[in-house]
């Protein structure tokens, strides 16, 4: 049996890795911070996008 939602995910996966990036570049010259709060939004986001089917722009949203 052939898994077709496999290539969904990856582009989901990657869509979120390189928003989560943007977001930790920001502040890579800014000093010490916590890291734990964007790798807990992006993983949430990652799981709803992966079982509801939609973005919810988690990380996207907390910076406006």
């Amino acid at each position: 049996m052939e898994d077709k939602t496999a290539p969904d995910n990856s582009v989901v996966f990657e869509e979120q890795a390189v928003i989560l990036i943007s977001h930790l570049e920001k502040r890579i010259d800014k000093g010490v911070f916590d890291i734990m709060p964007f790798i807990s939004r992006c993983a949430l986001e990652v799981i709803c996008a992966l079982v509801s089917k939609e973005d919810l722009t988690i990380l996207d949203l907390e910076q406006k």
